[in-house]
């Protein structure tokens, strides 16, 4: 447990307000599309054209703001932006027309843009590099079960009005958080002068980029098939079983990318996904779909951790950390945009999953090209903290005997 806890400069207070806010910008972006816009949208086709829009205004604020160069507003004008958040979503409820609608789906995203934006940047500040992988890695492991909770079971029981109210409610959530958290805080983490080179950060995009076009086209359609093939029995299983495995996931990747390094995790999580996904489209058996269903839940939960809270901080520096996070989400989003278009992919499963595997594999690529991320002599710096402080106790021991 000390090893674990060895260069751990966050409080438990502060990843408990990191958790919290994230889960609440996690939780908001798949309830308002997934479970919100349907309620309020009849027409399949529109639905989708909104559902689109979401995510693009998303994704384009973030790619606005990374070429603004944005810098952390003040308090004030972002507990601004949760409000507002707020006010638009509740008017949901009071508004028809497809142009209306339109209107106040395209402000929430732009806010909700602007509040993720501002929520990792006080993350960045807040931690240091040694300890980021461990800290990501709780806030996903408290963020998903609560996810589930409320996007999968709760909301879809709901009325328009009981959903328009749920994702209201969490649209304040951050508001709370950042009234409550600490900002002196901002002053206690050392960062790093140094400026990555520009074939670093190229190395690093490539495999989140191809895994959010593929997570979001070929493995959906691979899915939707696999899925045909299943009792709705073992299909309850291998969504529980995919659960577990991303929740693993999260801490697994979060401890190994801390003491073990950046790339090897990212690699074992690419090949993890690259597995599951061939299994899953080129075997058709129930008892494969157990293990592909698995893979991809280990795999998301590494990457999650990984491309969310490490991977762009340690890239980052303070004339650009903003912008690094800011295109590193913009790709998730411009993503997401395409996922309520999947099904037109009229491409055989065993065809996605041959491409989807092959792709997702040359992802190694890139990841051997790029450099350690993580300080090479931190866990020297571990053992040597540990050794010291075995030492200290065995003094203490002879001290007190003496």
């Amino acid at each position: 447990m000390s090893i674990v806890k060895s260069g751990f400069h966050s409080s438990p207070r502060e990843i408990i307000l990191f958790a919290t806010q994230f889960t609440a910008f996690f939780t908001f972006y798949f309830i308002f599309s997934a479970h919100v816009l349907p309620k309020i949208i009849s027409s399949e086709d529109s639905l989708h054209l909104i559902q689109a829009l979401f995510s693009l205004t998303i994704a384009a604020t973030l790619f606005g703001l990374s070429v603004l160069k944005y810098k952390p507003v003040r308090t004030s004008i972002l507990l601004g932006t949760y409000v507002s958040t707020f006010g638009c979503t509740l008017l949901l409820l009071f508004v028809s027309g497809l142009v209306v609608i339109s209107v106040l789906v395209f402000l929430v995203g732009v806010l909700v843009g602007i509040g993720q934006l501002s929520f990792l940047a006080h993350f960045w500040k807040t931690t240091l590099s040694e300890e980021r992988g461990r800290v990501g890695g709780l806030i996903a492991f408290t963020t998903l079960p609560i996810y589930i909770v409320l996007s999968e079971f709760l909301a879809p029981g709901l009325d328009l009005s009981g959903r328009v109210i749920l994702a209201a409610a969490l649209s304040l959530v951050p508001l709370i958080v950042t009234i409550f958290r600490n900002n002196n805080a901002l002053a206690l983490a050392k960062k790093e002068n140094e400026y990555p080179e520009i074939r670093t950060i190229i190395l690093f995009s490539i495999p989140w980029l191809l895994f959010c076009v593929i997570n979001s086209t070929l493995s959906r359609n691979i899915s939707l098939d696999a899925l045909q093939l299943v009792s709705s029995s073992s299909l309850g299983v291998m969504i529980i079983l995919q659960g577990v495995a991303t929740l693993i996931g999260t801490l697994v990747g979060g401890l190994l990318a801390d003491f073990f390094g950046r790339r090897l995790t990212l690699a074992l999580s690419v090949t993890l996904y690259g597995i599951g996904m061939a299994l899953s489209g080129l075997i058709q058996s129930v008892t494969f779909a157990y293990f592909s269903f698995f893979a991809e839940g280990l795999s998301w939960g590494i990457l999650l951790t990984l491309y969310i809270f490490v991977i762009w901080g340690d890239l980052a520096n303070k004339g650009n950390y903003t912008r690094l996070y800011a295109l590193g989400f913009s790709a998730f989003y411009f993503a997401s945009a395409l996922e309520p278009f999947s099904t037109l992919i009229l491409i055989p499963a065993i065809a996605s999953a041959f491409l989807g595997c092959t792709v997702v594999f040359l992802c190694n690529v890139p990841i051997a090209l790029a450099p350690e991320l993580q300080s090479s002599d931190f866990l020297e710096k571990i053992r040597l903290k540990m050794h010291i402080k075995a030492v200290k106790k065995i003094a203490k021991k002879y001290e007190n005997q003496g």
